[in-house]
């Protein structure tokens, strides 16, 4: 179980930063060590860390999860 309050505490520093968004899912994935992904309503990836396995499913490597992989 992770922290909830280092969980926020690293998102609030990081929107405060250049980037914003990617270095939120850069903080929370150094945190976590999983993979990070932030995504809309429309399935389109706003930000996104993943590894080489995540980047073997092609909707990642298109920046726009499909339904069908939602779940993966």
């Amino acid at each position: 179980m992770f922290n909830v309050e280092a969980c926020y505490k690293i998102i609030f520093e990081a929107l405060f930063e250049q980037q914003g968004l990617q270095n939120v899912v850069e903080k929370v994935h150094d945190y976590t060590q999983a993979f990070v992904c932030l995504v809309l309503k429309s399935g389109e990836i706003i930000a996104c860390v993943c590894g080489e396995k995540e980047m073997k499913i092609e909707s990642i490597r298109r920046k726009h999860v499909t339904f069908r992989d939602y779940a993966l």
